[in-house]
């Protein structure tokens, strides 16, 4: 993340990480979490990890059904199309690290301390 966004003005960006949702947020639907972090007018948000993940990682480890996950992505792309016909540009990033790569960057974590 810090690589690919050195470029930008701190200043004018938020980052927001989304990690395992509280049981606070696992009580509401899936995209609850969400919504208060969208971004604002002029306002540059990036979300580290993202409500796609509440779908990806529950259906790989098959904890919902095809049914669910399905209407998970529609939800998905009802929110995001609602941003931008509210003037929200959306970019999506996959990035995708080697296992090596990874490695390589967490013995450097590890090396740099808390």
């Amino acid at each position: 993340m810090n690589h690919v966004f050195s470029a930008l003005n701190p200043q004018g960006a938020t980052v927001i990480g989304f990690k395992q949702p509280t049981p606070v947020e696992l009580a509401h639907d899936f995209l609850w979490r969400v919504h208060p972090r969208a971004p604002g007018r002029g306002e540059v948000t990036i979300f580290n990890r993202s409500h796609y993940e509440d779908v990806l990682v529950t259906r790989v480890h098959k904890l919902i059904d095809k049914a669910t996950w399905t209407a998970r992505y529609k939800r998905i792309r009802q929110f995001e199309t609602g941003l931008a016909d509210n003037g929200t540009t959306i970019l999506k990033f996959f990035l995708n690290i080697s296992k090596e790569a990874s490695r390589r960057e967490s013995s450097v974590d590890s090396r740099l301390g808390p």
